[in-house]
């Protein structure tokens, strides 16, 4: 804490003498002037100023301190027009230590009052800093859920997580690894596009940390997202932050930063709190994704439901009357399904139906849609594609089909199935209901012409054309 110090400004120094005696021990210093730009003291200066030597104003730039004038008489202080806003007294000689005594006592008074509010300022400065930093990353905080929970695609969040979490430490890279849901098996990896070696590197620190957490990965999908300022993977670099639940870990979100092992206290509670909002994001928009692909998938064959067939159909047929270019549809039915689940019941019925859906899935294009239309029915949209085309290709499916063999209670068996092939060629508007019913005409006549074959909407309208 500083001191006070006495200044003695005068000519003469046996003015300050008698004045000196009656002081109390403490720092002092004697001047015969004062310059423009006062010295700086270790202490807090109380100056003596003899206004019969001094003329000059210059302890009107005094800002520390406290200032008693020394005068011979109180006319001295005629020429004085301003005083000092650090004005302490007066002292006129001969100067008394009952004087003196009440003056220091009240220029101590002031100091004590000084330092109180020096220190009220410097709390109240700190505080004020500290709110303002706890401010800061509050409403960090709000911005990155607030952005991260009005998006439902998972490659965003990461974007996001990205440029926010580059506001309070360097970052390189995000990633992250997810388990949930019923599967205790299956992990889902997400990371950051790069190089092969980078790519691989992120893989298995992922995987072993799935690991870590007792996890017996059988199974897992990795999905690589695009990133800006993509840098090399590095373990030296990496800060880990488990992901809870309901006191449950479902993942871990991993940031790449030069400063790991270098964050404050701040930092850390905010870098966690940050990325445990990142994976409830995360994870909600992974429930998204679930939800929507049960409200689309058949649930026993993983195919698409009729529902989400039609609405396809419906986009397909208004994009072919915008081209004009050929759009095909298969309906396939299992021969003599309601006989198989007879004799060999309804669970190697359903394994039936999945090796079916299999066959069909693996026989098309990646651009072709394929649905379980509803029973033992499945259907395929084929986009481009001429009547000709499809009919071939249906032929090579059921081909397929009646190769493969099945088996129940160790005997083995084989199906066959019936196609009807409808087409779409340029020229008038076709309703999509039409096109499923000229579908299921051509099905019909491949059901009644003996099964296991394929017949075309075309062969349908010949046999409807008079002889």
């Amino acid at each position: 804490m500083q001191e006070i110090g006495f200044i003695f400004v005068g000519k003469e120094k046996s003015v300050f003498r008698k004045l000196d005696s009656f002081l109390p021990d403490a720092p002092r210093k004697w001047m015969d002037d004062l310059s423009n730009e006062p010295s700086m003291f270790s202490f807090w200066p109380i100056y003596f100023i003899d206004l019969t030597t001094i003329k000059n104003r210059n302890f009107l730039s005094l800002k520390e301190g406290q200032i008693v004038f020394v005068v011979s008489q109180k006319s001295d202080l005629d020429n004085i027009y301003e005083f000092p806003s650090n004005f302490l007294g007066v002292l006129t000689r001969p100067i008394t230590k009952t004087q003196l005594v009440s003056l220091i006592k009240k220029a101590t008074d002031l100091f004590e009052l000084y330092t109180d509010i020096l220190h009220m300022t410097k709390e109240i400065s700190l505080e004020r800093e500290i709110l303002a930093r706890k401010n800061a990353l509050l409403t960090f905080l709000n911005r990155i859920l607030t952005r991260a929970n009005e998006c439902l695609d998972v490659e965003r969040i990461f974007q996001i997580a990205r440029e926010e979490l580059e506001n309070i430490l360097p970052t390189e890279g995000v990633g992250g690894i997810f388990w949930w849901g019923s599967d205790a098996d299956f992990v889902q990896c997400f990371i950051p596009q790069g190089n092969q070696e980078n790519v691989m590197a992120w893989q298995e620190f992922l995987l072993s940390l799935a690991e870590r957490f007792n996890r017996k990965i059988k199974e897992f999908q990795l999905n690589l997202f695009k990133i800006k300022d993509v840098k090399d993977f590095s373990r030296d670099k990496v800060i880990l932050v488990p992901l809870k639940s309901q006191k449950s870990v479902y993942g871990c979100f991993v940031v790449l930063s030069p400063k790991r092992g270098k964050l404050g206290k701040d930092q850390v509670q905010v870098l966690h709190s940050a990325c445990n909002h990142l994976g409830l994001a995360i994870l909600n928009a992974l429930r998204f994704e679930e939800i929507k692909v049960r409200a689309d998938h058949d649930g026993l064959t993983g195919l698409y439901n009729r529902r989400h067939f039609e609405e396809s159909l419906r986009v397909e047929v208004k994009r072919h009357q915008r081209n004009g270019k050929s759009l095909a549809l298969l309906l396939l039915d299992v021969d003599f399904f309601k006989s198989i689940n007879d004799k060999y019941g309804h669970l190697v019925g359903d394994m039936v139906l999945k090796k079916i859906a299999k066959l069909v899935q693996a026989s098309v294009r990646e651009t072709d849609i394929v649905a379980r239309y509803g029973g033992e029915e499945f259907v395929v949209l084929l986009p481009e594609t001429t009547e000709d085309c499809a009919w071939i290709l249906a032929q090579r499916i059921r081909e397929k089909i009646e190769k493969t063999y099945f088996a129940a209670d160790r005997k083995k068996f084989r199906v066959t199935v019936s196609i009807g092939v409808a087409s779409l060629r340029p020229g008038p508007l076709t309703p999509a209901e039409n096109f499923i019913l000229e579908a299921d005409q051509a099905l019909y006549l491949a059901k009644n012409s003996g099964r296991n074959m394929v017949c075309t909407s075309s062969e349908v309208k010949c046999k409807e054309l008079p002889n």
